[in-house]
């Protein structure tokens, strides 16, 4: 009888204790096995083990092991699973696993929302298939009080969406805005910020969409923390004026709320503020105005 090949043990012993009971020693079975799996996939021949695990371990029985109580399993399957989809179009992940996709994006192991979120950016078109549903979804996972590996790649997931068209459509559904809100009232400045830096940017794509964003508030929750006592709000602030300023319009709104003229008057009061803060004010200010020379929306007089 022909021998199995290593990774053929790994999957038969893998589907084995996928039908016990979930004692210790089978979760303990199951994270030694994921991680030869995880070796045996990573050495190759990828195809050959890759057909052979999925055709014998379905992709929701790795799905529901996502579940597992075991911090240590959680990540080797989704190691696992990672490579697994690699060579798995968008349109495929979509149609296959929408509602694990959702189940993913709210799932507290960061390793498991870094999982799905990497499949947004497959998605290259707007014409592939999307759910609405994703949005809201993926503006939560920017939620933390600190940048991690998964706020940092929601923060790239929603830009990449947003430059393949799919804002309007998908990501600023009341759903997601209900969510943006919520994110801005409940969260402390890196927070905000880290929401400030994608609608700067998503704001940036049309003046649809910066109307839309000023229509619902966000816009004049952005330019209010021009007036923050905190000097490094402000700095912050300053930062993402050149990108939110992307058209005529946009920059005309900002203009006409005062922010340019109360960063003038900053720099102007500091002149006589010999403080740390008051110098970096100064600078900051100098520096807007420099950076806003290259605003798209900063035409010269005709």
């Amino acid at each position: 009888e022909r021998m199995d090949k290593d990774y053929q043990k790994t999957i038969k012993q893998i589907c084995i204790l996928l039908q016990s009971e979930p004692t210790t020693d089978v979760i303990q079975g199951l994270r030694e096995a994921f991680e030869n799996l995880s070796k045996q996939l990573k050495a190759g021949p990828f195809l050959e083990v890759f057909e052979t695990t999925l055709s014998n371990i379905p992709f929701a029985a790795l799905f529901s092991l996502l579940t597992a109580p075991d911090n240590r399993l959680v990540v080797t399957v989704s190691e696992v699973s990672s490579q697994l989809l690699k060579p798995v179009t968008w349109a495929m992940v979509h149609q296959t696993f929408e509602e694990y996709i959702i189940q993913g994006l709210d799932h507290p192991h960061p390793v498991v929302k870094c999982l799905v979120l990497d499949q947004f950016l497959k998605c290259d078109r707007d014409t592939e298939p999307f759910s609405p549903k994703y949005g809201q979804h993926i503006w939560m996972c920017l939620e933390s009080k600190n940048d991690t590996d998964a706020t940092k790649l929601a923060k790239q997931v929603l830009e990449h969406l947003c430059a393949v068209g799919m804002a309007t459509e998908h990501l600023l559904t009341d759903e997601s805005i209900g969510a943006v809100k919520q994110l801005l009232a409940s969260g402390g400045e890196s927070q905000r910020f880290r929401i400030y830096d994608v609608i700067a940017a998503v704001s940036a794509k049309s003046d649809a969409i910066f109307e839309l964003l000023r229509r619902e508030g966000i816009i004049d929750m952005l330019l209010k923390e021009s007036s923050a006592d905190d000097v490094l709000v402000v700095m912050n602030l300053y930062e993402l004026l050149p990108t939110l300023c992307a058209t005529s319009a946009s920059f005309e709104y900002v203009d006409n709320a005062g922010v340019f003229d109360n960063a003038l008057a900053c720099i102007d009061k500091a002149k006589d503020d010999s403080s740390v803060m008051g110098s970096l004010l100064r600078v900051a200010g100098l520096k807007l105005f420099s950076r806003m020379v290259d605003a798209k929306g900063v035409r010269p007089a005709a």
